[in-house]
């Protein structure tokens, strides 16, 4: 026997299903969030709302955070689009804030998202 180790094969794009990300936007500007208050916020309202099954499927991960401009890309799976965009109707508080959350705009490519 040999104790060479094998690297876990990387499974391909066509298995991994697909991404969406979303942009946006929280206000009041007064109030700078970090973005482990964000992310918080955004994991507390998906396991109340869906579970930890719905968030299991959701797969949600924020992947950008600009503290200066209370702005954010969140990635999440393209199969729950809909309960997703439903969810940031609920956000209403960040660290015991009131905060309202604008949502910008909706892609399949991060890169538009950064651009604009």
């Amino acid at each position: 026997m040999s104790n060479i180790k094998k690297k876990l094969k990387i499974a391909k794009t066509t298995m991994r299903g697909k991404k969406r990300y979303l942009a946006f936007r929280v206000l009041p500007d007064s109030n700078l969030f970090s973005k482990a208050e964000v992310e918080e916020a955004i994991w507390n309202n998906l396991l109340s709302l869906y579970g930890i099954r719905g968030c299991a499927i959701i797969r949600p991960w924020l992947i950008y955070w600009d503290k200066n401009k209370n702005y954010g890309i969140l990635r999440y799976s393209l199969v729950m689009n809909n309960e997703v965009r439903a969810s940031f109707l609920f956000l209403d508080r960040i660290s015991k804030q009131r905060v309202i959350v604008l949502t910008h705009k909706i892609s399949g490519n991060i890169n538009k998202l950064l651009n604009s």
